[in-house]
């Protein structure tokens, strides 16, 4: 992968993190979420990336480590106290056999 075709993504999207409770935080919350690299951002390809989009879980899933995506989306919404829909939760036990 060559620095033009890489991208840096939210494994939560900002627009589904609003979504699921985001809209609630006050400004500095919202931007320490942004800009959380240890746990909510990641070096991935533009074209997964632009695929992806502002989906979540029940929405799309990586074509690799479907388990291992699940479990860090819902880390992230954990961490943050956000809303985990139920179809989401489905998707993760699914990925993960549980």
């Amino acid at each position: 992968m060559d620095r033009h075709g890489v991208d840096i993504d939210h494994i939560v999207p900002l627009a589904a993190a609003w979504d699921l409770g985001a809209y609630a935080w006050p400004e500095a919350q919202r931007r320490k979420f942004a800009n959380d690299t240890l746990r909510n951002l990641v070096v991935t390809s533009s074209a997964v990336n632009r695929e992806k989009s502002d989906a979540t879980l029940s929405q799309w899933l990586p074509p690799v480590d479907q388990c291992g995506y699940c479990a860090r989306f819902v880390r992230v919404v954990g961490d943050y106290g956000l809303a985990l829909t139920a179809a989401d939760v489905r998707v993760a036990r699914e990925a993960c056999n549980v």
